[in-house]
């Protein structure tokens, strides 16, 4: 009974911290809108930073290449 409480306690800590990281993307994203123009789509832009968070997390936690 303890391990499921734990498990259910890491996956909201889980949870809540995806939601501080996707606060933070999109605060980033609002006040990186009107600096410069490039080149690049802004749809490609998302896409790309939002690929470079999920690499970065996989990696940082394992599940991506040194299991």
């Amino acid at each position: 009974m303890m391990r499921l409480i734990l498990m259910l306690a890491f996956v909201a800590l889980l949870a809540f911290a995806a939601m501080a990281m996707l606060g933070m993307v999109q605060t980033v994203i609002r006040t990186a809108v009107g600096k410069d123009e490039d080149i690049m789509p802004n749809t490609f832009k998302k896409v790309a930073f939002g690929a470079l968070v999920i690499l970065l997390l996989g990696l940082s936690t394992g599940l991506l290449g040194g299991l």
